[in-house]
């Protein structure tokens, strides 16, 4: 199990304003019909958006990207705002900005 001690006194997920309940009303989410959503959303028209199909066959092998090193650099988050939207959760700092440090990514 995953050690989740580095999220002490938080407090539990905040349900969402009634006002965005409301606007969100008409659309559910979903995986399915995805290439629709230009009709509901105008700004998802653009030429890159989600989702992309990322061609395996295509990729190409780059030496230098081996030389990337990132390490975590955790702090104990006490000045932050957790919210659920449903379908995933966010953890908002509000006094620290997390940075990542020669952190090794296995291949």
């Amino acid at each position: 199990m995953a050690d989740l001690s580095f999220i002490e006194d938080t407090v539990a997920f905040p349900e969402k304003e009634e006002d965005e309940e409301e606007e969100e009303e008409g659309v559910e989410w979903g995986y399915e019909e995805g290439v629709e959503w230009g009709l509901v959303f105008p700004d998802a028209n653009g030429e890159y958006q989600s989702p992309i199909n990322l061609n395996s066959r295509e990729a190409r092998y780059d030496p230098s990207l081996l030389d990337v090193r990132l390490s975590p650099n955790y702090v104990v988050c006490r000045d932050c705002e957790v919210t659920n939207d449903g379908h995933t959760i966010q953890v908002i700092l509000k006094s620290k900005s997390g940075i990542l440090e020669n952190m090794f990514l296995p291949s």
